[in-house]
């Protein structure tokens, strides 16, 4: 292990993405063909209404062409989102108003804000894919940025329970950064590109490991287990689960696994086939929640495996990011849809 300082560059204010789409679902303007540009709610979707079926509002995200991808809680009630191609943060209210918010610094090419987090100190933390930045956002909407950080090409990020910010990226590392600036570079023997990260309930931070297909599972003090998974699978999100186990989304595989902290792992079949499961959320009932990505579709599963699925309103939605909010229902990201979905979790 190696250990840098690095200060913040405080600056006015102002999913690295892994293809999966399928061949022609994009028309040749680069919109998904299909998709509503208009703005407000979109209706329920998917399965008849009833007592107890969930239901999906849409909200337009204001910026034509965002590319939303993670999103995340916030300590102010809001959602936070990411906007790889505009460059931007986007902040949404449980009323589903919306305010973006741009970086630091700006450019012509994508810098891609991916993962965000809420971090110890009150404010948001977020990874620059293409920039090889991490910076965080203050609830009012100002925007600092790491001058650099290694591993190259930043990822997923999760406030650790140690007080630090951890994240993912390429060339076999991770790295961790405390909130005043203090980066610390975490390599690891396992030959990985890591993807997604999220914290055990033992007091670890998970990883995916999408080329290898496998998990890892690594003390605060750098101790990593891996667990290598069926071939294929191209494990993507990860989050403890309610029952003390790992819950994790296989894109290739069509699965969502669980594995329990010593490695015995179970994988459940998803009823639509190549639907590119990709982002994974505990809700406020009990189940794990899920984007559909090639699918445009969310799903959920409870703890003992029973799966189900609902439609997203848009077509060709590519449903990515996904996160439980504090009003009790489940709220995701539309890569190509460019809206924010918000489904209500029956009660």
């Amino acid at each position: 292990m190696r250990s840098r300082i690095v200060l913040f560059a405080s600056l006015l204010l102002a999913c690295g993405r892994t293809e999966l789409l399928s061949p022609g679902r994009l028309d040749t303007g680069g919109r998904a063909a299909g998709a509503d540009a208009g703005s407000g709610a979109g209706g329920a979707a998917g399965k008849p209404d009833g007592p107890g079926t969930p239901t999906i509002v849409e909200f337009a995200i204001p910026s034509l062409g965002a590319d939303a991808r993670r999103i995340t809680p916030g300590p102010d009630g809001n959602l936070w989102f990411t906007e790889c191609t505009r460059n931007q943060l986007g902040r949404i209210s449980l009323a589903g108003d919306i305010t973006e918010i741009g970086l630091p610094i700006q450019s012509d090419q994508p810098r891609c804000p991916l993962g965000i987090t809420a971090g110890p100190d009150g404010n948001l933390w977020f990874t620059e894919a293409d920039a090889g930045v991490v910076g965080f956002a203050t609830p009012a909407g100002h925007t600092s940025e790491l001058i650099s950080v290694y591993p190259d090409s930043p990822q997923g990020i999760v406030a650790a329970g140690d007080g630090t910010l951890w994240f993912t990226g390429d060339a076999e590392h991770l790295g961790s950064l405390t909130t005043i600036g203090y980066l610390t570079d975490r390599f690891s023997s396992m030959h990985e590109s890591w993807q997604e990260i999220a914290n055990g309930p033992d007091g670890t931070v998970w990883v995916t490991g999408l080329g290898g297909d496998n998990l890892a599972s690594c003390s605060l003090s750098d101790v990593c287990q891996e667990f290598v998974l069926s071939p294929g699978s191209y494990p993507y999100g990860i989050v403890a689960g309610p029952d003390g186990n790992m819950w994790f989304a296989e894109a290739a595989g069509n699965r969502i696994g669980r594995i329990t902290l010593d490695g015995r792992l179970t994988e459940f079949a998803l009823p639509t086939r190549d639907s590119g499961p990709r982002i994974i959320a505990v809700g406020s009932d009990g189940a794990l929640w899920f984007t559909e990505y090639l699918a445009d579709q969310i799903g959920r599963i409870t703890v003992d495996g029973q799966v189900s699925e609902i439609q997203v309103p848009t077509p060709f939605a590519y449903p990515c990011g996904i996160a439980a909010g504090k009003d009790g229902n489940i709220w995701f990201t539309e890569e190509i849809g460019n809206k924010i979905g918000r489904v209500t979790v029956p009660r």
